[in-house]
């Protein structure tokens, strides 16, 4: 995974960055091969925070019961190491023990924690010199094969074997790491054992074909044939340098950054790949990869002499190096005066106007920060940007300039501290650049001029105190989440523990506000006002830009292939065929039976039993869930959208953010959002449109659809009756008139669809697929993907023109929802503040609306209403190519194997997680090099699905999944196979999870009618699967595969990449075209000019 770390240092808000559409580039090992278990489109994002996986860490939990730090903590010697430093930290009820491997010099951070979920992860500085990529490709390399576990794919052989909650690798800018996690002793060991195994002693340094394959390669088949570059990380990163946020990131560090190792680009700039030799990726691996540079954490209720025990038997096989390892980052020197950089962008032609991105950009610091500074610049950030109604976001918002923010303000994961802000969507006029530029600076004067509102600076202060104490890292597990925030600092030669230790400077920064020092006002002035290191980034578009990249690729390849004799094209042609000989080939059994793997008598035989109680009180059904939640108590307002009228589907994400940043009758949008920030935890609205499950589990009705608003919040027990307060408010009092808001909301909406199809094109390819099969996937569609976008587009138009006829429509929506008997509540606590609560849960049922049942329509057991209004509304079976600028393709084929009224075994989902790991894993990306695969199957929709994600290939994709029957038939699985694909279904099915995530699976197989005996009948089903459930779904998918009105293929992709393919397509599965960013005028043109085309706008 290339995981460009950027998020502030505290993670209360690093939310932020997320939220307005330049995400960190998380790339990585394993990650985009997990299989699609089920056909879930993209929801609509709530407006909880979800706060960043990598950077949640460091938090500790609300209202925990005093623990009493000890005094003196007790010291854990061994032999083989010296104790640095032992240290307990109150924040997460943790002891840290730093040590020092005393022959070779590795250091090792132990923590000692009463969680059964186990960590490891060993990392290394790896500061590279150019961006030919070398750590990103080491780190999928060593993961091929080492010294005492042979296997080709070691990564997938031993991920397929293991019950683990997390298995991974992770390129930054300046170091990489290997974490892995388990609840299972047992097999947390072998994933140490194998890891270490991997780093240490990689077969990669020995065998070129490991570069070749995970890099880079050159490949001709024929000597007619063109050559042709190819290689996991080099088509990875084709994909990247597709998505204009990373473009705008990495021009950002290149510029803030000349004179250090952030100037390049660790993941790899793919026209510099190629230049990367076999001697400089082996000296790479020599220089950086000693246990004298790499930093260890382990973490979990393990015996604590064991984990050093073992970690040693590695480490002692090699010495101290005879000088020290030079891995440390270069502080970069600011510069004296502001710059201004001028860059393009690919965009597809016809999509240039308003579409520049301007960005200004400072280095905060050129010397260690203090914590109490670390704190400081998070809370300014949460300030100046946490949310729409922040001084900053809503100045740059309001000003018209560009639709949505671009940059996350502070960045505080690398050695020095970035800030960045800016717009995207810019207005394509000269000077504006240098308005946005005018517009920062302004903001943050006034801001130092005037200071702070009060009421903002507490709830800034209460939401990140709220995030640093309940500690909610979803499904990411915790200790990974303090580990990684602790290498932030111990990799930099700090204390690790400091990371983690919020409570003094969070004392510290209260006390100071409370004296009224102008804290934040000073930070404005020290570290932007006064700091003329900035540089202003100004990206405009070019639609001749992905075109010069491919000709330029093509004409080096015709230049390596001038120079090339005769001997040497039979050279390539000889290693093109021996490396595909090598892909294809099996591992001896041997060979797979060195990697440890766990068996079936190690997954639970029993399903879980989430605590549910179910009520009904004063006409409101309540689901309660005792359970520990660190004292936060979890709530959700559930209303049926049955009686929403189908034309106003469409406008439901508009109508969902409207609720919470609109504002309210007593309160402005300023205002209420300060509200919120200052009384919980987090409130916010969302809408779940899904399939609905049929009784007994079988394959339900594809027009059937289970339909919900949720509106949630969450809040520490003396805050709860604010919290419901605020809920109801949300319902019945948000400002639903406010235009200018709405204008805002679609613009950035428009923004961040356009910018996600091309970097996640595999979720938008399966999306509009399932639109084809089922209503709820249709809906799916015109709430979260092409459809939308389309929508969207005319909407920001319609309210310009015709405001009173959308307000109308967002006043409809609400109307639908004010019915008693539509409602459900569900809460999540533990029992005492169940308990405590009860008068502020009677207090917010009075509130709601009264019941408006009639007979006959007060069951959501009847047939849903949109059935029958959008009976015809499903799109048509067939392919579709949607063209967008991109140098890959996410390829997708969805098939509808089971019909209604028949049940899918539990067996179908492991043969499908084998096809997943094995078949697709080795094909599509082993061999053909895309970056991931997937496939899965819909348990309530009886579709199988296929995918892949930063694909070279097209034509090539869609033969692999269509020879996904001829694989089964040839290559009967045996008790192996069979137990790695159930273990893979266990990894899922048993992945820890939070109380609240528990709280909403509950919530949602109740409102499913999903029964304890159906789940515990799905276990039973996987545990019991035989070879002849292979031969089973077999036979079915051959039956639909080629079938034109059961099966069909989409493609994300790009221009030149659908036009090559569509001719060798069969005429059933041709692609129909849709160009997602050309104006609707010139496609009528376009189609018109070619006869018998059919092309589309999205």
């Amino acid at each position: 995974m290339l995981s460009i770390s950027i998020m502030t240092a505290f993670p209360a808000i690093s939310h932020t960055f997320a939220r307005r559409g330049f995400s960190s580039p998380l790339r990585g090992t394993g990650t985009a091969s997990r299989a699609l278990t089920s056909l879930q489109p993209i929801k609509e994002r709530s407006c909880l925070r979800p706060y960043a996986l990598n950077r949640i860490a460091r938090m500790s939990a609300v209202a925990v019961p005093e623990v009493a730090a000890p005094t003196t903590v007790t010291p854990v010697e061994h032999p083989q190491y010296d104790l640095v430093r032992a240290d307990y930290v109150t924040e997460y009820n943790s002891t840290t023990y730093l040590y020092r491997h005393k022959k070779t010099g590795a250091q090792v951070l132990s923590v000692a924690a009463d969680d059964p979920v186990k960590v490891f992860g060993i990392s290394f500085r790896t500061p590279p010199d150019d961006s030919k990529g070398v750590p990103h490709i080491l780190e999928h390399g060593l993961l091929c094969g080492s010294r005492k576990f042979q296997a080709k794919d070691t990564f997938n052989q031993l991920r397929k074997g293991s019950l683990c909650c997390f298995i991974n690798a992770m390129t930054y800018p300046d170091r990489t790491c290997y974490p892995v996690a388990s609840t299972n002793e047992k097999d947390f060991y072998n994933l140490m054992d194998v890891y270490l195994d991997a780093v240490l002693f990689p077969r990669a340094v020995t065998d070129p074909k490991v570069l070749a394959q995970e890099g880079w390669h050159v490949e001709a088949e024929n000597k007619s044939d063109d050559l042709k570059f190819n290689g996991v990380v080099y088509n990875e990163m084709k994909g990247v340098y597709s998505q204009v946020e990373s473009l705008v990131f990495r021009r950002t560090k290149q510029e803030l950054f000349p004179d250090n190792t952030y100037r390049v680009d660790s993941g790899g700039d793919p026209r510099e790949i190629t230049d990367l030799t076999f001697d400089q990726f082996k000296e790479f691996h020599q220089r950086f990869y000693h246990p004298a540079n790499s930093r260890t954490f382990i973490y979990g209720n393990d015996d604590l002499k064991k984990r050093l025990d073992f970690l040693h038997t590695y480490l002692d096989e090699f010495d101290a190096p005879p000088a020290p390892v030079d891995s440390a980052v270069t502080w970069q020197k600011k510069k004296n005066e502001p710059w201004l950089v001028r860059e393009t962008f690919p965009v597809a032609p016809g999509d240039t106007k308003n579409k520049d991105i301007v960005t200004v950009n400072w280095l905060l610091n050129d010397q260690e920060l203090t914590p109490y500074e670390k704190l400081s610049l998070t809370i300014m950030n949460e300030l100046l940007l946490g949310t729409p109604s922040s001084y900053l976001y809503k100045a740059l918002i309001e000003s018209g300039y560009g639709a949505q923010l671009a940059g996350s303000g502070v960045m505080g994961s690398l050695l020095q501290w970035t800030f960045a802000i800016g717009l995207k969507d810019v207005i394509s006029e000269e000077g504006t650049y240098k308005k946005i530029e005018d517009l920062v600076l302004r903001t943050l004067q006034e801001r130092v001029d005037k200071g702070f509102d009060a009421d903002a600076i507490e709830a800034a202060l209460n939401s990140v105190e709220f995030a640093l104490r309940e500690f909610n890292t979803g499904s990411f597990p915790k200790g990974l989440s303090l580990t990684l925030a602790m290498l932030e600092e111990w990799v930099y030669d700090l204390d690790p523990s400091d990371a983690v230790k919020f409570e003094k400077p969070l004392a510290q920064l209260k006390a100071d506000l409370k004296e009224g020092k102008p804290v934040f006002q000073n930070l404005i002035k020290k570290y932007l006002l006064d700091n003329n290191h900035r540089m202003t980034l100004h990206m405009t578009p070019d639609e001749g830009l992905e075109k010069k990249w491919l000709e330029e690729e093509k004409q080096r390849l015709e230049r390596i292939k001038d120079k090339l004799t005769d001997a040497d094209m039979d050279r390539v042609i000889k290693e093109t065929k021996e490396l595909k000989e090598f892909q294809a080939a099996e591992d001896s059994p041997e060979v797979l039976a060195a990697i440890p793997k766990m068996n079936l008598e190690d997954i639970e035989r029993k399903a879980e039993v989430i605590p549910t109680t179910v009520t009904q009180e004063k006409d409101v059904k309540i689901l309660r869930h005792p359970l520990p939640t660190s004292g936060v108590l979890y709530a959700t307002l559930g209303i049926d959208l049955r009686d929403m009228p189908v034309e106003d589907i469409p406008y439901l994400p508009l109508f969902t953010r409207m609720l919470t940043e609109s504002g309210t009758s007593k309160y402005d949008e300023v205002g209420f959002s300060r509200r919120i920030g200052s009384k919980t935890g987090g409130v916010g609205a969302s809408s779940t449109i899904t399939s609905k499950r049929a009784p007994d589990g079988v394959v339900g009705n594809p027009m059937d659809v289970l339909s919900y608003l949720f509106i949630t919040g969450k809040s520490v027990p003396d805050k709860v009756g604010d919290m419901f307060d605020i809920m109801k408010d949300v319902l019945y009092d948000a400002r639903l008139d406010n235009k200018r808001r709405a204008t805002e909301i679609l613009k950035e909406r428009k923004t961040a669809l356009e910018s996600s199809i091309i970097g996640a094109g595999h979720r938008y390819a399966l999306q509009r697929a399932a639109a084809q099969y089922t209503l709820a996937g249709r809906i799916n569609d015109m709430t979260g993907g092409l459809g939308q976008l389309e929508f969207v587009r005319d909407l920001i138009k319609q309210v310009e023109s015709d405001w009173p006829s959308v307000q109308a429509r967002l006043e409809s929506i609400r109307k639908s929802l004010l019915r008693r008997d539509r409602m459900l509540l569900d809460i999540t606590a533990g029992d005492n503040i169940l308990s405590a609560a009860q008068p502020s849960i009677d207090t917010f049922l009075d509130a709601l609306p009264p019941s408006q049942a009639t007979a006959g329509d007060s069951s959501s057991s009847e047939k849903h209403p949109w059935s029958t209004a959008m009976s015809s509304a499903l799109l048509p079976v067939r392919g579709e190519g949607i063209e967008v600028p991109t140098q890959v393709n996410y390829v997708a084929k969805l098939c509808k194997v089971y019909d209604e009224g028949e049940r899918v075994p539990g067996a179908a989902s492991v043969v499908m997680e084998h096809l997943d790991v094995g078949y697709l894993w080795d094909n599509v990306r082993v061999l053909n090099g895309a970056y991931g695969a997937m496939a899965g199957l819909g348990q309530q929709s009886g579709i199988v699905q296929f995918a892949s994600y930063r694909d070279p290939q097209l034509i090539k994709s869609i033969e692999v999944y269509d020879n996904a029957v001829k694989h089964l038939r040839e290559n009967p699985p045996d008790k192996d196979d069979i137990t790695r694909a159930v273990l893979g279904i266990f990894r899922s099915l048993d992945a820890p999870k939070q109380p609240d995530q528990k709280g909403r699976q509950a919530m949602m197989q109740h409102l499913q009618g999903e029964t304890q005996e159906e789940r515990q009948r799905y276990r039973d089903e996987v545990l019991a699967t035989s070879p002849e459930d292979f031969g089973k779904l077999a036979d079915r998918l051959e039956k639909v595969i080629h079938d034109a009105t059961r099966s069909s293929v989409t493609v994300v992709g790009s221009v030149k990449a659908i036009e090559e393919a569509n001719p060798q397509l069969p005429d059933q599965v041709k692609l129909t075209t849709l160009k997602v960013f050309s104006s609707k005028e010139e496609d009528q043109k376009q189609a018109a000019e070619q006869p018998g085309v059919t092309v589309e706008t999205a």
